[in-house]
C-alpha cells in the first residue's frame, strides 16, 4: 500500500513539473546554471555563433517616474541585463513607450523551443504595434545564440546568465511569459508554453492590441 502511494506521488509530481515548464537546467548542472556559465575568453566569445536579430531597445523617454510609479506586483524586476549579440544592456525597470512581451527561455527547455517560432509569427504580424523581447535565463551564451539560429527569431534576446530573473519572478523555470503595458506596469504573466492562437489572445486581452492573423 506504501509503495502504492509513493508510486502515485511521484507520478503527480512528474506532471505538475510537466505542466509548468522546464525546471530542470543544462546537463552537469544539477538543475542550476552557474552565474559563471555565460562567461567566456576572448577567443572563446569570437567563436561564438553570429545572431542576426534586432538590437536591443534603450530606454524610453516616455516613461515618467509618474508612470512607473505602482506596486511591486506590478513591475518588472529592477534588473539591468546584457544583449545577446551586441554590448548594449537593458534596464527592465525602463522597458515602455510600447506594449512589450517578455518570453523567458532556454536551450535546454524543448517547449521553449517549440513555441518561439510561434512569437516570431506574432511579433512579425504586430508590425511594430508590440515589442518583443526575449530573455534568455540559467543558461550559457553559445547555446542560447545555437538556439536563437535555430528557431529563427529576429527579435532581441537578453541574458540572465544564472536564476536571478527566475528567482525574481518566482518561477521554477521557463517557459514564461510577461506582458507590459505602454506605462511600464506588468499586466499578467503566464507560466508554460503559449501556442500562436494563445499568445495573441493574450496580447489582445491584456495589452489591448489585435494582431492580426495569417500573416
Amino acid at each position: 500500500m506504501r509503495r502504492e502511494v509513493r508510486r502515485t506521488t511521484a507520478a503527480a509530481m512528474v506532471l505538475v513539473a510537466a505542466l509548468v515548464g522546464c525546471t530542470s537546467g543544462p546537463s552537469g548542472s544539477g538543475g542550476q546554471a552557474r552565474e559563471s556559465d555565460g562567461v567566456f575568453s576572448p577567443d572563446a566569445e569570437r567563436s561564438l555563433p553570429p545572431i542576426a536579430t534586432a538590437d536591443c531597445p534603450g530606454p524610453s523617454e516616455l516613461l515618467t517616474e509618474a508612470q512607473t510609479a505602482g506596486a511591486p506586483g506590478d513591475r518588472l524586476p529592477e534588473l539591468t541585463l546584457d544583449c545577446i549579440g551586441s554590448d548594449r544592456t537593458v534596464s527592465l525597470r525602463a522597458l515602455g513607450g510600447t506594449p512589450t512581451v517578455l518570453n523567458l527561455w532556454a536551450s535546454w527547455c524543448l517547449p521553449c523551443k517549440k513555441e518561439m517560432p510561434a512569437f516570431q509569427r506574432v511579433f512579425t504580424a504586430a508590425g511594430g504595434d508590440v515589442s518583443f523581447l526575449g530573455v534568455n535565463v540559467a543558461d550559457n551564451e553559445r547555446n542560447a545564440r545555437a538556439t536563437i539560429q535555430a528557431t529563427g527569431i529576429s527579435y532581441a534576446s537578453v541574458r540572465s546568465a544564472g536564476r536571478t530573473m527566475l528567482n525574481a519572478m518566482r518561477v521554477p523555470g521557463p517557459p514564461m511569459t510577461l506582458f507590459v503595458d505602454a506605462r511600464g506596469t506588468l499586466v499578467h504573466r503566464e507560466v508554460g508554453e503559449l501556442t500562436e492562437s494563445e499568445l495573441r489572445e493574450r496580447i489582445a486581452e491584456h495589452l489591448g492590441v489585435d494582431v492580426p492573423a495569417g500573416l
